[in-house]
C-alpha cells in the first residue's frame, strides 16, 4: 500500500525528491558508467543499455543494462560507509530491496541471471559482482503483490480523478 501511494504521488507531484536521495542519485550517474566499464572489462562481456521495460501499463523495470541473451546488471555505486559492510560481510551485506529489485528484473525480463554491481573507486577492491538467480518463490511473491498492487493504484487514481 505504501509503495502503491509512492507511485502515484511521483505521477502527479512536481516535487523533485529529497537532498539525500538527490545526492546518491548524483553519484550513481557519475560513477554508473565507470562501474559498467570495469564489469565489462573484469567479465569480458559487452553490456547493452536499455530504456524502461515493460510487463504490462502499470509495471516495468528500468535495467542498469543487459548481458548477452541471458543475463543482466544492476549497478549501486555505495558511499564508502555502505561498501565497507561490503567488504567486511560480502553478500551477507546486500540490502533486501537490492535483491528484490533484481528478481523483479528477472521476473520482467524472463533473464536467467543478474549481476548486482557494488562499486566505490574509492577502495582498493573497487567491485563486487554478486550473481542472482531467479527465485520461483520470490516469483509468486511478486505476482500476488503486483496484482494487488495494480488494484490499489486503479482504485486510488479513481479516487483522484472521482
Amino acid at each position: 500500500e505504501t509503495y502503491t501511494k509512492e507511485i502515484v504521488r511521483k505521477q502527479i507531484s512536481s516535487k523533485i525528491e529529497d537532498e539525500l536521495q538527490r545526492k546518491d542519485f548524483d553519484r550513481g550517474h557519475e560513477l554508473e558508467p565507470i562501474a559498467r566499464e570495469v564489469y565489462e572489462l573484469e567479465k569480458d562481456v559487452k553490456v547493452e543499455q536499455v530504456g524502461f521495460i515493460e510487463l504490462n501499463e502499470l509495471v516495468g523495470c528500468s535495467p542498469d543494462g543487459l548481458v548477452g541473451e541471458d543475463g543482466g546488471t544492476e549497478i549501486k555505486c555505495s558511499d564508502d560507509k555502505i561498501y565497507f559492510d561490503y567488504l567486511l560481510e560480502k553478500e551477507k551485506a546486500i540490502s533486501s530491496d537490492y535483491l528484490w529489485q533484481c528478481q523483479m528484473n528477472l521476473f520482467i525480463t524472463g533473464r536467467k541471471w543478474w549481476d548486482l554491481i557494488i562499486y566505490n573507486p574509492n577502495f582498493e577492491k573497487s567491485m563486487f559482482i554478486f550473481r542472482i538467480l531467479p527465485d520461483l518463490e520470490k516469483f509468486k511473491a511478486l505476482e500476488k503483490g503486483l496484482a494487488v498492487g495494480r488494484e490499489q493504484i486503479l482504485l486510488l487514481r479513481s479516487q483522484l480523478n472521482g
